[in-house]
Parts: structure tokens; sequence; C-alpha cells
């Protein structure tokens, strides 16, 4: 399912863009209107699909192998991958310190997960998701497809009851790692740890679906299932704009503040699982599930695939080196504009090499 890729390696650029476009100082000067709102639109699109398609590879790779590799081999590469995504994160974390933006007494914070690391934060979640995910994924096949559905309703029974427990204060030493985890306080900008959860294992649901499809020489992405899903999210959106007010859901969601996305609020996961089921159609669209030789075929047509195959390697590198800049530099937009055009070539081309050191690894 080559669209897969596609809608990874989307997500990939557009999030990457989303932090050379801030570092570069393009960004904060785009007057707030109706084009900065589609751009954080496109921009904000991106982690939601991560997660889905973190979850949808959990049930189509990692589900699957269970019983060709046995469940050790299956945990030990979830586990191999964590630490990957932790030096990533350290990665970024050390070049943040060389360029100012983290200091030397930030650094052990970072290290701790008590303060934020610049652009390569997501990594964090990664860490811990892929740990975590290791007995979901081993339980998976023995208590069933609907395993991933009754753990997202869980999560969000337990969400309401987080707030009922004491929290420390934003200002505290662990405010920031309890944001991490639960959101409360509501101090990392990408969400919660345990609020993300939810839109994974709904991924691995929505993998399930797809591979059962794919076997019955249907769509993969299609079917009764899916219009629920989203019949759902437009209705709790609805709902979310009658409480809220249209414009304090479009501000909340769509404006650089993102509070909705801090706070973890419903309206905040209802849209980006919309968003995220968007761009996947798109994707499956432009690139349907083909005869053998199709997935060659497209990759030749989309060289950004690579991205999306070398997602861990783009990132972490996309990340570290957007932390090497300076915090203090400005350039002019125009300036701004074609630093950022070359950073995306850059790292397409870093997840180009990695492909061709992996072909050539095969051969020999």
């Amino acid at each position: 399912m080559v669209f897969i890729d596609v809608a990874r390696s989307a997500a990939i650029l557009a999030a990457l863009a989303a932090h050379a476009v801030a570092v570069f100082a393009v960004w904060p000067v785009v007057p707030p209107g109706l084009f900065k709102a589609a751009g954080n639109a496109l921009f904000y699109t991106a982690t939601p699909t991560f997660f889905l398609l973190f979850g949808v590879m959990l049930e189509l790779v990692y589900v699957r192998r269970l019983e060709r590799d046995g469940a050790l081999c299956v945990a030990t590469r979830l586990a191999t991958r964590a630490g990957q995504c932790w030096l990533g994160l350290v990665l970024g974390m050390l070049c943040a310190w060389l360029s100012g933006r983290l200091t030397g007494a930030q650094l052990p914070d970072a290290v701790l997960n008590l303060i934020d690391t610049p652009n390569s934060g997501i990594l964090r979640f990664y860490t811990a998701a892929l740990l975590l995910c290791i007995p979901v994924v081993l339980w998976r096949p023995r208590l069933g497809p609907a395993f991933p559905l009754v753990l997202v309703g869980v999560i969000w029974i337990g969400a309401a009851l987080l707030p009922l427990l004491p929290w420390p204060a934003a200002g505290s030493r662990w405010g920031f790692l309890c944001g991490f985890l639960v959101a409360h306080p509501p101090l990392w900008s990408g969400g919660s740890l345990w609020h993300n959860l939810s839109v994974v294992f709904l991924g691995m649901a929505l993998g399930h679906h797809m591979h059962t499809r794919l076997g019955l020489g249907l769509v993969p992405l299609g079917g009764r299932p899916v219009w629920l899903l989203v019949a759902v999210c437009l209705a709790g959106v609805a709902v979310c704009a009658w409480i809220l007010g249209p414009a304090a859901l479009a501000q909340g969601y769509l404006g650089t503040g993102r509070t909705l996305r801090s706070a973890c609020h419903p309206a905040y996961f209802l849209i980006s699982i919309l968003s995220a089921l968007a761009l996947i159609a798109v994707a499956q669209r432009c690139y349907p599930v083909g005869p053998p030789g199709a997935t060659e075929a497209a990759q030749v047509r989309l060289p950004i695939l690579a991205v999306g195959r070398n997602s861990l390697l783009a990132f972490a590198v996309g990340s570290a080196a957007l932390n090497l800049i300076p915090p203090e530099r400005t350039p002019p937009i125009w300036l701004g504009i074609s630093f950022t055009l070359l950073y995306l070539v850059g790292v397409i081309l870093v997840a180009r090499l990695a492909d061709e050191v992996t072909m050539r690894r095969r051969v020999s």
C-alpha cells in the first residue's frame, strides 16, 4: 500500500516545514488571516497523521509479524525503535545546546524530560509510545481487533477523571513532565502522551480494517466503518462548535497558539482525525493499490517516498539541523523562504541517500 508512505512522507515534510518557517522567521511575519489559517491547517494535520499511521503500522507490520517471528523478536524490534527515537531526541538536544537554544544548565533537565527540546519534542512521544505499545501489540491477537477501540474508550474515560487528581503547578519543576504525560498542566504544545495514544490505537483498528478490505480485493481505506468514524467526528465537531462557538473553535485549532491541542480538548482530536483521514484518502486516490510492480513505478514518479520509508531518520536529522540555527538569527523573509526550501530539499536528499545505502546492503 504505497499510499501509506505517500501520506507519511507528506506529513513529515509538512511538520518539518512548519518548524522551518518558524526557525527561519518566515511564519511569524505573516499576518493573521485566511492564508495563515490555511497554512496552519496544513501544518497541524501532520502530527495526527503521524499518530494515526503509527497505529496502522503497528497493526499491519508488527501484529502480522507475531506469528512469523514470535513475541520476543517483535518486542525487541519495538524497543530498539524506541531507543533510536531517544537517540534522535538527544541529538536534537545537543544541537540545540550548541546553537544556544538550550543552555548547559537546561541540558540535564531536557534529558530528564523536565523541559521541552525545540523542534525535536515529538521524538519524546515516540520513545515512550513505542515502549507502551509493546504489550498492546502482543495482546492484540489474543484479545481481538476490538481491543484497540476498547483502549480508546479507556483513555477518554480516564481523561475525564484526570482533572479530579492533584497536579503540580505550571511553574513547578515537574510541571512540564506531567503536562507531557497527561496535559495537566497543559504546557506541551504537542498534547499529551495519554491523549495522543488514543489516535494511535484508533489507527490500529483502522489498520485491521484496511488489511481485511485489501484481502477482499477492496479499496483499503473505505467502507461503512470509515464513514461511521467520519460521521461521529463531524457530529462531535458540531457539538464542540455549539459549546465553544465557531469562532473560538476555529481560533483554538488554527491559531498559532494551538490552545485546543495544548489542552487536549476533544475538538482538537475530532478535527485532526478528520484531517488525517482526508490526507490518507487523497494519497490513496493518487496512488491506489495496484498490481505487482506498481509500487516500484510509484517510487520512481514520487521521490519524496524515501522520506516516508526513512521517517525516523528524516525527522531526527531534520529537527537536529534546525536546532543548529542560532535563535537570534532573523533573516529577511525572502531569504527565510529560500532557506526553508533548501532545507526541505536537503531532508529529501538525506532520505534518498539512506534508501541507496539500504538497497546496496540488500544486494550485497
